[in-house]
């Protein structure tokens, strides 16, 4: 008996894909050339991985094109706050809290929600069934991240007198948000979106395949069901403003004098700082030999871990972090980044993640 499972909900090896290929060739009485270990499906997520990272780096490029080179939205741009983050022992308790929230909230269903949502008839509100997983842990991690936010604010925050600009929510020297800077940044964060959702859907229609690797990726938007995706992409952006403060403000490096390493630095910190708890999770599936349970892929099940909300998570996060930082960086606010990444990888939730309706 074969104990994985073939569909995006769970993990499979090459030796179920090797026995489902053995049996389509037994079946069909015409001869395939290829073996059943020459499988090309595995390039194709190494493929799907950089391809990936490609599109992601295409809406990053884009978004600061038309900041800069569109003049309605150049005064988006303001100069990157004073580095006031976190140091010593408060710098050291946020890093080890973002490494213990996903793990804390995939061993407690992100505090009941995910079952919430699995069980409950939610109507037009978050109803599509499996992305319900990676929605909740989103949810779930910005409650956590929300009370480091509130120690930064009391500890190193209060210290450095700082101000709403400070905190990259507004423009330098106001002490309120300035809504017209918010409104803009939404608006340049949907066009791009748009931007990069109809070049791929160009691209399936010229060459038939879209971005997808490791049970996460990107597809072109079915028109009619956007409006069961809204819910999704709303709470994601706001999500993500919380975690833009956490990742640029709160958990910001000492500047080592070069703005363009400090970039690079900080891009690669806070990727690997956002995947590491789920990543740890990972590797004690697949690596340290605990089984599979037939017909509900639960890993560590003495504990009661279900792995498939940790489905495609490493990457979205990873791209989360990626580009959160770039577009802080590029814009001096954490608007664009929140609004841009939020809606993309509420995108990468909903679209690989609807294959089962609640």
């Amino acid at each position: 008996m074969i104990e994985n499972q073939i569909h995006e909900g769970v993990f499979i090896d090459k030796n179920l894909i090797r026995e489902i290929l053995w049996f389509s060739q037994e079946a069909v009485p015409v001869s395939n050339p290829i073996d059943c270990d020459d499988q090309i499906w595995q390039a194709k997520d190494v493929v799907g991985l950089i391809s990936m990272f490609a599109f992601l780096a295409f809406i990053l490029c884009t978004a600061v094109l038309l900041m800069e080179q569109v003049a309605f939205f150049r005064d988006i741009r303001q100069p990157v706050p004073r580095n006031i983050g976190l140091r010593g022992k408060g710098l050291v308790i946020s890093i080890v809290a973002a490494v213990a929230f996903p793990i804390i909230c995939i061993f407690t269903g992100s505090f009941g929600l995910t079952k919430l949502l699995g069980t409950k008839n939610t109507g037009f509100w978050f109803s599509l069934g499996q992305s319900n997983r990676g929605f909740s842990m989103m949810v779930g991690l910005t409650v956590l991240g929300i009370l480091m936010l509130l120690l930064f604010v009391f500890t190193d925050g209060k210290k450095a007198q700082a101000k709403l600009y400070d905190y990259g929510l507004t423009r330098p020297g106001m002490d309120k948000l300035d809504f017209k800077l918010i409104g803009k940044a939404f608006l340049l964060a949907v066009i791009v979106i748009f931007i990069a959702f109809t070049y791929l859907s160009i691209v399936e229609d010229v060459l038939g395949t879209d971005i997808y690797c490791l049970f996460f990726g990107y597809k072109p938007i079915p028109s009619n069901r956007l409006i069961y995706y809204l819910p999704y992409m709303v709470v994601f952006m706001i999500c993500f403003v919380f975690s833009a403060l956490g990742m640029n403000v709160e958990r910001r490096l000492p500047s080592t004098g070069n703005e363009t390493k400090d970039l690079v630095i900080a891009m690669v910190f806070n990727s690997l700082l956002f995947t590491a708890g789920v990543s740890i999770m990972i590797f004690i599936q697949n690596y340290m030999q605990v089984n599979v349970v037939p017909g509900g892929t639960f890993a560590l099940k003495n504990l009661g871990i279900d792995v498939t909300r940790l489905w495609g998570m490493p990457v979205s996060m990873m791209i989360a972090g990626t580009g959160s930082t770039f577009l802080y960086r590029k814009s001096g606010s954490v608007w664009l980044g929140a609004f841009t990444m939020g809606m993309l990888c509420a995108l990468g939730c909903v679209l690989y993640g609807t294959h089962i309706f609640g």
